[in-house]
């Protein structure tokens, strides 16, 4: 493993509340609790996966990725941008408990009840902290992190990784990554579709520009692993659709608020 000379968290400037580190920090609940942290976004496999002290109360989402230039991370940047943007803009908790844990994962989709408190030794942050993490804090929460201010600040792959590393300047997305985060802007930042009621069920296609990347690289997978995306292309699509309601709904929240006043 290659050894980074740089701070094992980085907070990104552009957005407070947002920081990206290596696997040092999760795995440390006197870190965690320096840094004031609330929300944690683990991108790892399930061996690294870190196991975050209930007594924290911290909300952790694991999604299970490798650091492999054919994994598809195009299915996943949606749900865990809106999940991103909810933890950071909200209360502490308002996304969900501040108990929740929730697993995200080609084996499995699994949400665990944890304890609420704090801790006596803990100190309440004034305003959520989300930290999004891998094993070096270089490549899948590089990624993430590009894909965040893609999104939300409307910008290029290229434009996105220079201001991250201003932040950080190891953030380096695999090659694999990196085409896969510059077809994310030509599909307008999300892979899917409007989406439409079939029989009263609602249903997300996929842009025709992701298919095509999708069968291109179907070539280079075996059929099982073709079978894992799919498992956690739904559990993502899941989470764009579940957190991006709960956005809808906040701001609606928001603005009746403040015709009342």
């Amino acid at each position: 493993m290659e050894v980074f000379n740089v701070a094992s968290i980085s907070a990104i400037v552009d957005v407070p509340g947002l920081y990206i580190s290596d696997i040092t920090i999760p795995r440390c609940p006197d870190l965690l609790r320096k840094h004031g942290i609330t929300h944690i976004l683990s991108l790892t496999n399930q061996r690294d996966r870190p196991t975050i002290a209930k007594e924290l109360g911290i909300q952790q989402i694991h999604v299970e990725i490798e650091d492999n230039p054919l994994e598809d991370v195009l299915m996943a940047l949606e749900g865990l941008c809106a999940w991103i943007e909810n933890a950071i803009s909200s209360e502490f908790g308002a996304c969900g408990s501040p108990s929740d844990e929730t697993e995200i994962s080609v084996k499995k989709t699994a949400e665990d009840d944890n304890t609420e408190s704090l801790g006596s030794d803990a100190v309440a942050p004034q305003k959520p902290r989300v930290l999004v993490h891998c094993l070096q804090g270089v490549s899948r929460s590089g990624a993430v992190i590009v894909a965040y201010l893609m999104r939300t600040r409307s910008l290029d792959y290229e434009s996105a990784l220079a201001l991250a590393r201003g932040s950080r300047s190891v953030i380096t997305p695999n090659s694999g990554f990196a085409d896969q985060l510059r077809l994310w802007q030509q599909t307008g930042y999300s892979i899917y579709a409007a989406p439409r009621n079939d029989k009263g069920s609602l249903e997300r296609k996929t842009k025709p520009e992701y298919e095509a990347w999708r069968s291109n690289r179907g070539v280079l997978l075996s059929r099982g692993e073709e079978e894992k995306q799919k498992v956690m292309m739904k559990s993502m699509a899941d989470m764009a659709a579940r957190f991006g309601q709960r956005r809808l709904e906040l701001k609606g929240k928001k603005g009746t608020e403040g015709t009342t006043e």
